[in-house]
């Protein structure tokens, strides 16, 4: 039985800090703040906690972030605040669930809200409630495939948070976003220059660097994308940016788009495992580029499982069965064929002296033969080695199907959910509200 529900939050650094990060930023928030707030429809009077991810049914580790940011705006008098990435909505209506095959073997299907259930692969019986409800809220919404799907996360998901959403697509229409645009068009060397910068004072963020033509300065990439009606994207060249692609539509790339919000957005920004290691470039990118400062980030995550039944076996009996089966088929010592082995070796040293390449031709082809003979003799054996190998290399595929962490968080139960909301607040209830956090 897969151990289920909560094994691990993930709060960096000590949650006990974050309210005074708050504080802090909120009293040095950027003149740019209030124009910018009030252009996404974001409150001015209060602080902002925020988070963001693309659309769709996201995993329980990705919940953490929206709980925390929750969880800290309430207990600061302060808003929640989530950016969907909406210019990234590949597989947005899709949900994983953990079903099994027609023999009955656990394995994992892909179902889409946009078409017709098909019962041929049916979810496991723990989560089918969960899928259906996640249907049933995904037809009732309006908009487009990825909105719908966003809503219906949302609200399946709304008993442990709460939070104003808003476009990243939004955002580069804002008069800071587009007062940023043209800065980057008017000296393209110097926002790449920085952006790469930046990039190599932090390795290991897994983006790669902005394209540079120091002879050409308008052919030199900026951090944009363009997005095609079809939502396919490519890279913006400075000179791209005065005649944009047919029906395309500017989009920041993930650096740019946490920078502005850290820069005028927010007063914390949540970051998952992965936005934690890659934005540390961007503190670094705009204070080189522009001499500012951005808001504080910090890290949430978690670990939860489903109680799916599986049974295991640890990696070390998968190794020690492989070994066998395929050192079985080499060495008939394995099988306790001594005569067969004291063959083989004997032919084996009578190879290593010989200088006589025929010879060694000779006596090669008779251990060959040898083991095939073996091999013949010795086939049920074998096969039940071979048969156990592959058995356990199952069941580790298995085990490791009813380990996953990122199941949709809806497919979980209200009892493994309120456990992790319970744990992500109890742990930011520990530090004191500092006195001048909110605006009141």
């Amino acid at each position: 039985m897969s151990a289920a529900g909560v094994q691990r939050v993930l709060l960096k650094p000590e949650p006990s800090t974050w309210h005074a990060l708050a504080a802090q930023a909120w009293a040095a928030k950027s003149a740019d703040a209030t124009a910018f707030r009030t252009q996404l429809g974001l409150p001015t009077d209060r602080p902002i906690i925020m988070t963001g991810h693309q659309p769709g049914f996201f995993h329980p580790g990705i919940l953490a972030k929206y709980i925390a940011a929750h969880e800290l705006a309430k207990r600061i008098q302060g808003c929640a605040a989530a950016v969907v990435v909406d210019h990234d909505a590949e597989g947005a209506t899709t949900i994983e669930t953990p079903s099994r095959d027609a023999n009955g073997t656990l394995s994992t299907v892909t179902l889409d809200c946009t078409a017709a259930p098909d019962h041929s692969s049916d979810p496991l019986p723990i989560v089918a409630e969960a899928v259906h409800a996640a249907r049933q809220y995904f037809s009732q919404a309006s908009g487009t495939p990825a909105e719908r799907a966003e809503s219906a996360n949302a609200s399946l998901l709304s008993p442990w948070f709460t939070a104003q959403s808003f476009n990243a697509g939004e955002i580069l229409q804002t008069d800071l976003g587009t007062s940023l645009i043209n800065r980057m068009a008017a000296d393209p060397l110097a926002v790449a220059h920085a952006y790469n910068d930046a990039l190599r004072e932090h390795p290991g963020t897994g983006i790669r660097p902005l394209r540079i033509n120091e002879r050409n300065p308008e052919q030199t990439e900026l951090p944009l994308w363009w997005i095609s009606s079809t939502g396919t994207r490519q890279p913006v060249d400075a000179h791209e940016i005065a005649t944009p692609p047919c029906e395309a539509c500017l989009a920041p790339r993930a650096l740019l788009l946490t920078a502005i919000l850290r820069l005028a957005g927010c007063e914390l920004f949540i970051h998952g495992t992965g936005g934690g290691v890659y934005d540390r470039a961007s503190a670094s990118w705009f204070h080189s580029w522009l001499g500012r400062e951005l808001a504080p980030m910090v890290v949430a995550s978690a670990d939860v499982t489903l109680p799916i039944e599986a049974p295991g076996a640890n990696l070390e009996e998968i190794a020690s069965a492989a070994w066998t089966a395929h050192r079985a088929k080499h060495d008939p010592a394995q099988l306790r064929d001594i005569s067969s082995a004291t063959a083989k070796r004997a032919l084996a040293q009578e190879i290593a002296r010989s200088t006589d390449k025929e010879s060694r031709l000779q006596k090669y082809t008779q251990m060959h033969a040898l083991l095939a003979q073996y091999r013949l003799d010795h086939t049920e054996e074998l096969t039940d080695l071979e048969e156990k190998a592959v058995h356990l290399r199952g069941q580790v595929r298995r085990a490791r199907i009813a380990g996953r962490r990122d199941w949709p968080a809806v497919l979980h139960g209200h009892a493994a959910l309120d456990a992790l909301a319970g744990e992500i607040a109890h742990r930011l209830a520990r530090a004191p509200v500092p006195a001048d956090v909110s605006c009141e």
